[in-house]
């Protein structure tokens, strides 16, 4: 009891002090019990059963390691005995067992079975090998003293002679040890003190080879050996000091610095940014598939919390907008959001992909400014300045980047949406939630959405910036104003001024976009900025004026439009 243990009888009660005492678990049989008076170690077959010391009949597996006798499995070996051979208090003849199980096979059966016995802690954690004899002599010994009776002479030994695993020898070297500590142990030092330990030690060459004691499984290699020299010497031996290494400036990679500029710019234009889960349910995963992950077939996991985490995301777009819906539900007015993530599929090839997106969400009206009551509704417009502010950042200039009419993106509205193509590539797509899909989220309001591909932007992001001199000389600002049809591109009058490649103009930009009296029905007006500047001085009048109305004049001839006074 003082042990922790439950007295059960004189024989068992012996048996636990020796493992108690020695470390090595033991077992009695009786010995009258066993069929043909004999016991074999053995794998249980198929379908056996065993009625165990506590009551339960357990249906054995194939990988379970057993004691049996003639007629079948009498004990789990290493584990818990059975009670077709347990010692009562008619026993008259016992059979004792020590024995060395493999440490796996005992754990393995332990678990399978839910049996947490001293004998099997003991037996997953490795016993002594040399143990074993000395132990079941012990436990004879002590029984024989309490309970009377004699010993019968010799032991049963299988295989016979016994067994003990190969011990290693291990090549200790002098200078690792110092290299591993910090500071030098004589190797004379080292022999000393690994011996105490109960290992052979013998000289070679520049080293020592070591072979652990059989109870220091644990010793496995030279690093195991150099940690017993320290704590054999005493841990406040050795000097305490920094560690010497070159510093060196560590470098991010391309993606980090790209990623570390995106949410910059992002912050800049007050947006935030949200980390979703990577899971997502499968309509929400069929309804957004995003510009990264359109051609991606879903990965659904395999034990799923819920159905509604019970796919991998193609975009990180199905996070957003399922971030979007929790937001709108607590009452959010406006949500502006963007999110740097990875989607999940498989190619056609069968290949498992994980490409990576930025993806931008604007929801809602904007917050009011000052005394406003309400701020205005978010717009196309206010989406495609966002993109093009942050692609501006990114050193990708205006003239670089072009918005074409979308061809069919299922998950985005088929008249409110556009490709976005930098250097004549295709970076990603922009507009408005297909109606269908933000009815079924329950979103009033329409959603405008974004998603680039983020190994394009990378590479653009982590390029070095070219910094240019400030303007000397002042620039010159003429407006123009042109009524064109309402399906009129303003980008192609910007894409037309800028083909001219004239060095007096600096910059153009679309300032005014406008419907109502006096434009006439089906038509807009679009009013620009032209900046002229020379790099060397200041332009006159009527040096701007001559190349404005030869802009004008260009603009006539290439698109027949009229001009607005």
């Amino acid at each position: 009891r003082r042990a922790g243990m439950r007295p059960v009888n004189v024989v068992v009660d012996a048996t636990n002090h020796v493992m108690l005492e020695r470390g090595q678990p033991l077992h009695a049989f009786d010995w009258e019990q066993l069929a043909e008076h004999r016991i074999v170690v053995r794998g249980a077959a198929a379908g056996e059963r065993l009625l165990t010391l506590d009551g339960i009949e357990r249906v054995l597996d194939p990988a379970d390691l057993v004691i049996a006798d003639a007629r079948g499995p009498v004990a789990l070996a290493g584990v818990m005995g059975g009670q077709v051979s347990e010692v009562t208090a008619g026993t008259r003849v016992l059979l004792l067992e020590s024995a060395f199980f493999m440490p796996a096979a005992v754990r393995r059966t332990a678990r399978r079975t839910g049996i947490a016995s001293e004998a099997a802690y003991r037996f997953e954690r490795r016993v002594d090998p040399a143990m074993v004899p000395e132990a079941l002599d012990c436990a004879a010994a002590l029984i024989t003293r309490l309970a009377g009776g004699r010993t019968a002479p010799g032991i049963v030994e299988d295989p016979p002679g016994g067994w003990m695993p190969e011990a290693p020898t291990i090549r200790l070297r002098p200078r690792r040890v110092a290299a591993l500590l910090g500071v030098a142990v004589p190797r004379a030092q080292i022999g000393r003190r690994l011996r105490a330990l109960g290992a052979t030690c013998r000289a070679d060459r520049d080293a020592l080879m070591i072979t652990p004691p059989s109870h220091r499984g644990d010793l496995r290699c030279e690093e195991d050996l150099a940690e017993e020299v320290a704590r054999l010497g005493g841990y406040d031996a050795i000097p305490v000091s920094l560690p010497e290494a070159p510093l060196a400036s560590g470098e991010d990679s391309r993606a980090r610095v790209a990623a570390r500029r995106l949410r910059r710019l992002f912050a800049a234009e007050g947006l935030a940014e949200m980390v979703t889960l990577a899971f997502t349910d499968a309509e929400t995963n069929r309804l957004l598939p995003g510009y990264v992950g359109r051609t991606l077939t879903p990965l659904a996991l395999q034990n799923p919390l819920s159905s509604e985490t019970g796919e991998l995301r193609r975009s990180p777009l199905a996070g957003l907008v399922r971030a979007l819906r929790a937001n709108v539900g607590l009452g959010a007015d406006f949500v502006g959001a963007f999110e740097i993530g990875k989607g999940y599929g498989v190619d056609a090839h069968g290949r498992r992909q994980e490409p990576r997106a930025v993806a931008l969400l604007l929801y809602g009206t904007w917050p009011p400014r000052g005394v406003e009551r309400a701020g205005p509704p978010v717009e196309f417009a206010d989406l495609k300045g966002i993109v093009e502010n942050v692609l501006g950042g990114l050193g990708l200039e205006e003239q670089r980047v072009r918005w074409r009419p979308i061809g069919e993106e299922p998950f985005l509205h088929p008249g409110k949406a556009a490709v976005i193509e930098a250097d004549g590539a295709t970076i990603g797509v922009a507009g408005a939630l297909h109606p269908k899909i933000a009815q079924t989220c329950d979103l009033a309001e329409e959603v405008w959405l974004s998603e680039l591909d983020f190994e394009t932007l990378a590479d653009y992001g982590s390029r070095r910036v070219e910094l240019r001199p400030l303007p000397r000389f002042p620039a010159v600002t003429r407006d123009l104003a042109v009524i064109v049809d309402e399906a009129f591109p303003a980008a192609a009058i910007l894409e037309e001024i800028r083909s001219l490649a004239d060095p007096r103009i600096e910059s153009v930009r679309l300032f005014d976009c406008y419907h109502g009296t006096p434009v006439p029905p089906g038509k807009k007006s679009l009013a620009y900025s032209i900046a002229y500047r020379a790099p060397d001085r200041t332009l006159t009048d009527e040096e701007v004026s001559g190349v404005h109305a030869g802009v004008l004049q260009r603009l006539r001839e290439r698109f027949r439009l009229e001009l607005r006074s």
